[in-house]
Parts: structure tokens; sequence; C-alpha cells
């Protein structure tokens, strides 16, 4: 066991156990310390909305149940009984109390300590702020502003934030173990410190509702198709050339339209019009 090595105590609400947790552990396991899970009660459960709109998502655009912000489904571990928990790690969304009475380690979402906070970030189009609280320097807590590379589907942009979480508290732990406070300098976004609970659930309800709407009540999709001609004569002979089309690709979160052919040096380039559903 490494000197600086902790004894850890994790806590997990198991209505919101994600890959993220187990992979972090996975890491932080690697590295010597010792674990010990804890399942967290009563659950709280991810609102509906937001588990239908993520389940149509991965039906539409499958995605591997490996994926950082899937589902896991954790099992309680008694771990080491020698020496006290030097270290709590409170991953759940419980807003009432303080994970314990000596040293913790809270994440946040969105600078508030329920994720409910990132999933509206998304579904507004944007990134979010994540990270951690210690409670060594609760006024000051290491917060990120995560940008993600698909804001029109959640469960992409929640996947890309969970990737950075795991990480964030793998860094974490090893400045608690060295002896360092874990700080920030990014401020707790004022609407996170203004907004209620109740707040973000109406809001979290009508954005969720709407992306499930165009989902299921979308509009004919327009696709761009393309085929070699030998020559650019169909004006001339009102007829199309005999080669079969190839349709040019999207991810289905946009359609592109008015396509504009060049040919230079042996290749072919195609200018369009790019038109995102969201």
């Amino acid at each position: 066991m490494p000197p600086d090595a902790l004894n850890i105590l994790v806590r997990i609400d198991p209505a919101r156990a994600r890959r993220w947790h187990a992979h972090a552990l996975e890491i932080l396991s690697a590295k010597g310390h010792r674990l010990r899970l804890e399942l967290a009660y009563p659950r709280q459960e991810v609102p509906f909305v937001i588990r239908l709109l993520t389940m149509l998502e991965r039906l539409l655009r499958p995605q591997s149940a490996s994926q950082p912000g899937a589902e896991w489904q954790p099992t309680p571990t008694h771990g080491p009984s020698q020496g006290p928990c030097d270290l709590t790690v409170d991953l759940t969304s419980n807003r009432d109390a303080p994970p314990s009475s000596g040293r913790w380690l809270k994440v946040l979402y969105g600078g508030g300590t329920f994720e409910e906070a990132c999933y509206l970030d998304l579904l507004n189009g944007a990134g979010s702020i994540a990270g951690f609280q210690d409670s060594a320097a609760p006024e000051a807590p290491r917060l990120a502003r995560i940008a993600v590379r698909n804001p029109t589907m959640l469960s992409i942009g929640w996947d890309e934030i969970c990737e950075r979480l795991t990480s964030f508290l793998v860094d974490a732990v090893q400045d608690v173990a060295e002896g360092r406070r874990v700080t920030g300098r990014l401020p707790i976004p004022r609407e996170a410190r203004a907004w209620s609970v109740s707040d973000t659930l109406t809001a979290l309800q009508a954005r969720a509702t709407t992306a499930i709407g165009r989902i299921a009540v979308r509009a004919a999709h327009w696709h761009v198709g393309w085929r070699h001609a030998a020559s650019d004569l169909i004006k001339d002979t009102l007829a199309m050339p005999k080669a079969t089309w190839s349709r040019l690709p999207d991810d289905g979160q946009r359609y592109y339209a008015d396509p504009f052919v060049m040919s230079q040096d042996g290749r072919t380039w195609v200018f369009l019009e790019e038109f995102p559903f969201a």
C-alpha cells in the first residue's frame, strides 16, 4: 500500500449510479487507495422525462453500454477494516446535509449538488459547470466549465461531462492524499445560487418535453444525394445519368440542402447548407 494511500468511503445513490463512478473507483483502487462502497438511501430517482429522453436518444443513435453516463448497478462493499476512514467521497445528489463529520469531497453539478442542473444546461444548448467541493475549503470548490461537442443530444453531452468528472475525482483524491486542499477559482454561477430545486425541475420538465417532441414528431428528413456523371449535359438531354445514387450521411440531428459541386485537381468538393433541428 503506497504511503499516501487513503481509506476512502464512497457514497453512491443506486438510482443515479453511472459508469463513470465505476471507472473512477477502478482507477483509485489501482493507485492503492482502500475503498468501501456504501449505497445511499432513500433513492432519489432521476426525473422520468430525462430517463425517457436519454432512452429515445440511445435507441436512435446506439451507444455503448460502457459510456460514462450510462447506468451502472453497484454492489456495496465492506472494504478494509484497518484504520479509520480518511476521506468520504459523496457522489449522491443529497442536498440536505454534509456527507460526513470528517474530511469529505462532494460532487457538484452546474455549481449545485444535484445533477438536474447539468441536464438543464445541456438542454439549453450549452455545456455546464461541474467539479468537487472539499470540506477543507467549502467556500472555494474546484469547478470547471465543460464544453460539449454535440449540444443537440442530451445523452452525448452527459457522457462528456461524466468523462471529465472521472478525471476530476481522481485528481481531487490525489490532492487530498498529498495534503493539499481541493480548491478552484471559478465562482459558483449566480443562477445556481438563485434557483430553487422546484424552479430547476419545472424548467427541466419543459425543455425535456420539447426535446422528446422533436424526436417523436419530426418532419420528413431532407437528404442530399450524389452520383458520378460522365458529363453535365443533363440540361440538354433532359435525362438523369444511370449511375446509382449515394446519400450524403448526417447524424440525424440536422439536414443538408442546396448542394453546390466543384471539382479541382481530381478531387470533388460539395458545399451545402446545414440546418440543425435544435
